[in-house]
């Protein structure tokens, strides 16, 4: 018996190794272009988010604002010996708000100290 294979054998050889690289190759393709999908979903999300956080800023920074014009009216139309609304948040624990760049491609950072 001859064990030797023939021309056929390697022949289907080549192309099942050939049909194995193109799945391969198609794998590869398809989970690249997942990979890139995900990355445009993530930054939407993070451009979405960075939105609604900026917003939120904004409308608190409002409210602050309201609360310490309506406090300082309060006090401006109380006693004479009054603290003005400037004493009140400097000395006694006002606010500030900052907001500053974070790194490059994440948005703004913002907090609020008290």
């Amino acid at each position: 018996m001859n064990n030797s294979k023939g021309p056929c054998s390697s022949r289907e050889e080549s192309i099942g190794t050939q049909n194995e690289m193109t799945e391969s190759m198609q794998i590869a393709e398809a989970l690249q272009m997942q990979m890139e999908v995900q990355k445009k979903l993530y930054e939407q999300i993070e451009r979405h988010l960075q939105l609604k956080i900026e917003a939120q800023g904004k409308y608190l920074q409002s409210v602050l604002h309201k609360a310490q014009e309506t406090l300082a009216g309060m006090i401006n139309n109380g006693s004479p010996g009054s603290p003005s609304i400037l004493e009140l948040t400097e000395t006694r624990g006002g606010f500030s708000w900052s907001c500053g760049q974070r790194k490059q491609n994440r948005g703004t950072m913002c907090s609020l100290e008290i």
